[in-house]
């Protein structure tokens, strides 16, 4: 193909990064920016370059700055594939580019922490989470857990777990402990009902965000296996019924399902969950198993849920509980699970339609995310249009409003 107009001389490498980090084929793109797919070929391959005016729509469809397509190596916040190494093409390939969007900025504010910690403390600190990660690792590891000594790091007894109001008040504790342990916990909307959270493995910021459109409850379950996974220095991603388990290599899987017994342990301790059993037990004069002999009364469903609420836990975790002590089988966990899951479907609780736009944003960038750009900003360590980018692109004169929703929730939750 001829070259009649010489273009801007772009990185072909970051090119076709940019396409393939969106799951997009050349065709997909092609009939994006209303272009030939051998145009994009060329483009790719650096025998072409694209003009200023088809760098643009490149830059809309992949949703990366046009200056990106200038630079020699493709910046960190951008190598997400990366970051999920244990997790098969075959279920990366299927996510939609909402999902790798949001990725990609919650590796952003990974990187901002990076940048705004060294500006207000001048050196670059290793991560408080990392001050007692040997231990945790190796308990995390040996499946080995002392949940009293984790909730002493945590400074949640389990007492004080069993006396909250309800699952919002637990689910606003957890996430203050998790932070006040080094660990950014952040908030979205997935727009992805099958997946509840992800983490970024960092040893100076791991980050922790949730799907805010899923229950309080099940937050809480999320929260605690990405902890799990941050302790094994590995990134992931918690898919609500465990549906690309299958798919994973063998040693993918049994981090996996490592990660879901810990977190179901940490949550409800074994010896505590048995004591509970033997009280029901007392109180209804008969055996559990026998309680709950028939799944599909309305019995089998009350006690597991007077047992999640306890805890402040989903069902699904009370339900694996008693898989795995083996009070009721598999066929009975997986009807459950299949019945749960389609019910969720058809009465799904959006917790992202309404309230103050400022106090949604709160809630989503992450309190000690928040915290810190604030501060910055507030001592004048960054400038007007600094703090802006770092906060999402929120217009300069509505920082205040921001500030100002942030302390409302501030002085609800972190008394």
């Amino acid at each position: 193909m001829s070259q009649t107009n010489p273009g801007l001389q772009v990185n072909p490498k970051i090119l076709a990064f940019g396409r393939t980090s969106f799951n997009m084929t050349i065709e997909d793109v092609a009939r994006k920016i209303g272009q030939k797919p051998e145009v994009i070929q060329e483009w790719e391959a650096g025998t072409l370059f694209p003009t200023y005016a088809q760098l643009e729509k490149l830059a809309t469809a992949y949703k990366i700055p046009l200056a990106i397509f200038l630079f020699p190596e493709i910046p960190e916040e951008y190598k997400i594939r990366s970051s999920f190494r244990t997790l098969p093409d075959s279920v990366y390939d299927k996510l939609d580019a909402h999902m790798i969007l949001l990725f990609r900025n919650q590796k952003s504010i990974l990187e901002n922490m990076k940048e705004l910690d060294q500006l207000l403390k001048g050196s670059e600190n290793p991560g408080l989470f990392f001050e007692n990660f040997s231990w945790i690792s190796s308990e995390v590891q040996k499946n080995n857990l002392d949940h009293i000594r984790f909730r002493s790091l945590f400074g949640v007894s389990l007492d004080e777990q069993k006396s909250w109001k309800d699952s919002k008040e637990a689910l606003e504790t957890w996430i203050f402990a998790f932070e006040s342990l080094g660990i950014l916990v952040t908030r979205d909307a997935f727009l992805n009902d099958d997946i509840s959270g992800f983490c970024l493995y960092d040893e100076r910021y791991p980050l922790i965000c949730l799907n805010n459109s899923h229950t309080d409850n099940r937050c809480i379950f999320t929260l605690f296996h990405e902890f799990a996974h941050l302790a094994m220095q590995t990134s992931g991603i918690v898919d609500r019924n465990d549906g690309f388990i299958e798919e994973l290599e063998p040693s993918a899987r049994d981090v996996e399902i490592l990660c879901n017994k810990i977190a179901g342990k940490l949550l409800v301790p074994d010896d505590d969950f048995q004591q509970t059993i033997r009280r029901i037990e007392s109180e209804t004069n008969a055996g559990i198993s026998d309680l709950l002999s028939d799944c599909l009364s309305e019995l089998f469903g009350e006690i597991i849920s007077e047992i999640a609420e306890i805890y402040h836990v989903s069902r699904e975790v009370i339900l694996r509980k008693f898989l795995d002590f083996g009070i009721i089988g598999p066929d009975t966990y997986e009807i459950f699970i299949s019945k749960w899951a389609h019910f969720s479907k058809n009465k799904k609780e959006d917790k992202t339609k309404g309230g103050n736009y400022y106090s949604n944003m709160a809630v989503y960038l992450g309190d000690a995310y928040l915290k810190t750009v604030l501060s910055a900003y507030n001592d004048h360590k960054i400038t007007d249009q600094e703090a802006s980018l770092y906060l999402g692109g929120i217009k300069i004169d509505n920082i205040p409003k921001l500030e100002e929703a942030a302390i409302l929730r501030w002085n609800k939750w972190r008394k």
